[in-house]
């Protein structure tokens, strides 16, 4: 059953680890500049990067300021007052961008993040390539993807189909019975389709400061016993591909162009 408190505290975490890693590897979060958060979708972040932005651009492929009617801001801003957070609305603005294509120019926010988005983006090497593109020379970019396609809940739909790693066992097609089997609409089916998670490397476009992976533990999640492991290890997938949950990644923007070699991605 959602939560409010919940949801705002899963937000409020992802923020703070955010926080905690630039502290750790002593990056300077640049304050009083404009922020981009790539698919931030409910501006749920919004509330804690205004601490450190003058302006945040939130943007998702989604045009949430069209929805309920015209009035999604206002009932933003009453969510936030109910849990005494403060929530300016005169420097947020929610606009609709692709993030593969995003529409914003050349080098124009100091500060661009992104939480638990690449991971649904059809060419997550896209993605990347426009989110350093729009990035500044100089700017601090954070990435977190959680979580990453191959692991045991990589498809995202293990409500329909909890075998694990059944992604990437089966065929799309073979994975789309199962989940319409399970009650899953053909939205859902799409989705999942859309997921496959390509992580791409650039190369001298940025200076990374912090990367990490966390993996799903067999004490948290004994599936690792389960024949569809052995099966994907024999498949030639490794077993850090496949109980690597997500990954985070920190950096400062190169002054480099956003063009790589093709092809170069990170395992």
């Amino acid at each position: 059953m959602y939560s409010e408190q919940a949801d705002f505290e899963q937000h409020d975490a992802e923020i703070a680890c955010f926080f905690d890693i630039c502290q750790r590897v002593n990056l300077s979060i640049p304050r009083g500049g404009l922020g981009l958060d790539v698919g931030g979708g409910h501006g749920m972040h919004v509330w804690r990067l205004l601490d450190v932005c003058r302006k945040l651009v939130v943007a998702d492929i989604v045009n949430y300021s069209a929805l309920y009617e015209g009035r999604f801001l206002q009932l933003l801003a009453e969510k936030h007052a109910r849990h005494n957070r403060a929530f300016d609305l005169s420097k947020v603005v929610f606009v609709e961008s692709d993030a593969q294509k995003q529409i914003f120019r050349d080098g124009l926010f100091d500060l661009v993040v992104s939480f638990n988005t690449f991971e649904h983006v059809p060419d997550p090497g896209a993605a990347l390539r426009e989110t350093l593109r729009v990035a500044k020379p100089g700017a601090l970019v954070y990435l977190q993807f959680d979580p990453i396609w191959t692991s045991s809940a990589g498809n995202h739909f293990s409500h329909f189909v909890d075998e694990p790693w059944a992604h990437l066992k089966y065929s799309a097609e073979e994975f789309g019975i199962k989940m319409r089997i399970a009650g899953a609409t053909e939205d859902d089916v799409a989705e999942f389709g859309r997921a496959m998670f390509h992580d791409a490397e650039a190369q001298g476009l940025i200076e990374i400061a912090h990367f990490e992976r966390w993996a799903t533990t067999t004490e948290e999640e004994p599936r690792t016993a389960h024949p569809n492991f052995r099966a994907l290890l024999a498949a030639g997938y490794s077993a850090a591909e496949l109980i690597t949950r997500g990954i985070r990644m920190c950096g400062i923007r190169s002054g480099k162009s956003t063009v790589w070699e093709a092809g170069v991605t990170t395992a």
